[in-house]
């Protein structure tokens, strides 16, 4: 690495070291991302940091995303198998109240039943 030395005014110093002071810099990788900066794209200095925080958040939603559609995936599994319990409980509901018809019936004498199909 190379060294660039240079003299600045004392409000010119002084407005330099608030900026890199707002952004969270020291004062030489505020002025080494503000050449760089101004030398590539035009960019501000201000949008050096932060491009790095927007990375990041972007890599962070991606990862939310990710989350999201497996936990879709499950809900959607778990609403499958919640029908299903449900259609089978209803099946075997069905099923008991034939059982206890037939109990009933069994119970019931034979002369009764043959009364009871003849009024039906």
């Amino acid at each position: 690495m190379k060294n660039i030395s240079l003299k600045v005014e004392d409000d010119l110093h002084a407005l330099v070291s608030e900026k890199a002071d707002e952004i969270g810099l020291s004062l030489a990788e505020f002025v080494r991302v503000a050449i760089r900066a101004y030398c590539t794209v035009g960019a501000r200095v201000d949008d050096a940091p932060t491009h790095g925080l927007v990375n990041e958040i972007r890599a962070q939603l991606r990862v939310k995303d990710t989350q999201i559609e497996g936990l879709t995936q499950q809900i959607d599994h778990l609403t499958q198998l919640l029908a299903l319990k449900e259609k089978n409980v209803a099946a075997l509901t069905e099923q008991l109240d034939d059982s206890r018809r037939l109990i009933c019936d069994m119970r019931t004498p034979w002369w009764k039943r043959l009364f009871r199909q003849g009024e039906g």
